[in-house]
């Protein structure tokens, strides 16, 4: 289906841009210009750990398509990532670029998308090495490449995870079904793949800020008429955190969310109309 084009990058962060990858010239550079099959944007900190385990998991999940990795990495805290990414770059595998952007994960996302060159564009966590498997990967991935859905997520299967896992994840799904009445159980699995035509109506319609921003684009794209399938994955880590993590982020950040998700859904009474007349208006005439 047709979608608008990705809106125009803002102006640029304070940080300038670095790139791990060393000068290409030649045919390598032409290549390099040309789209590829597949972009992964990870939103990372500096200080993040295990990032090569999640690099090598995308070798592994995408082997056989064309790909590019956006590490968009916020660097004002000292920590590995960006020299492990440039290091991973030079030594192993070009396609693994390093991004520093003072902004928070959504800000990650968007900047990522707006240089993306992938027919599929998608995110995910910095630790996916720990949990995901390459398979993984590949059929959330393929499912978008093959045209069976315009965005792939993954459903988590939560049987073996801690209650209080459980109650912080389902809390927040729970609200943001009800609000927003998205098709899907799952709203915060970190693994989620688009069109290159969804993100960039994403990019166009959502204001991605706070952690509430992937829950505003799955809405964007229900409304705007993109398919959205979840896709049932098992993961090693069992729901990641400790529980005392777990209660710590309830007490801390549980109420600040919902609210957060609640002034997102006031805007888009607001917005709605405006969002789908935009979009139709760069519809094909029949």
């Amino acid at each position: 289906m047709a979608a608008p084009e990705a809106a125009a990058a803002p102006e640029a962060a304070a940080a300038p841009e670095v790139t791990a990858a060393p000068e290409v010239t030649g045919e390598a550079a032409a290549s390099a210009a040309e789209a590829v099959d597949v972009t992964v944007i990870i939103p990372a900190r500096n200080s993040n750990p295990d990032i090569l385990r999640t690099f090598d998991l995308i070798r592994a999940g995408l082997d056989g398509h064309s790909f590019e990795v956006l590490v968009v990495v916020e660097d004002r805290m000292p920590g590995p990532v960006l020299s492990d990414t440039r290091t991973y770059a030079t030594m192993t595998d070009i396609r693994f670029q390093a991004h520093p952007l003072n902004g928070d994960k959504a800000a990650a996302v968007r900047y990522g998308m707006e240089r993306a060159r992938g027919r599929v564009v998608g995110f995910m966590d910095v630790d996916m090495g720990i949990e995901a498997e390459p398979e993984h990967l590949r059929t959330i991935a393929e499912a978008v490449l093959n045209g069976e859905t315009d965005c792939a997520i993954p459903d988590r299967d939560q049987r073996e995870w801690a209650w209080i896992r459980k109650a912080k994840t389902n809390y927040f799904a729970a609200a943001a079904r009800w609000l927003f009445r998205l098709p899907v159980r799952d709203t915060q699995g970190a693994m989620k793949f688009m069109s290159a035509d969804a993100a960039g109506t994403a990019l166009r319609f959502c204001a991605f800020k706070g952690w509430e921003f992937d829950v505003e684009l799955l809405w964007v794209l229900k409304i705007t008429g993109f398919r959205i399938r979840p896709y049932p994955v098992w993961w090693v880590g069992r729901g990641g955190e400790v529980q005392w993590v777990s209660a710590l982020l309830i007490l801390t950040m549980g109420t600040g969310m919902v609210k957060n998700l609640v002034a997102v859904r006031l805007r888009t009474l607001f917005t709605r109309r405006r969002i789908l007349r935009e979009w139709r208006a760069t519809l094909p005439v029949a």
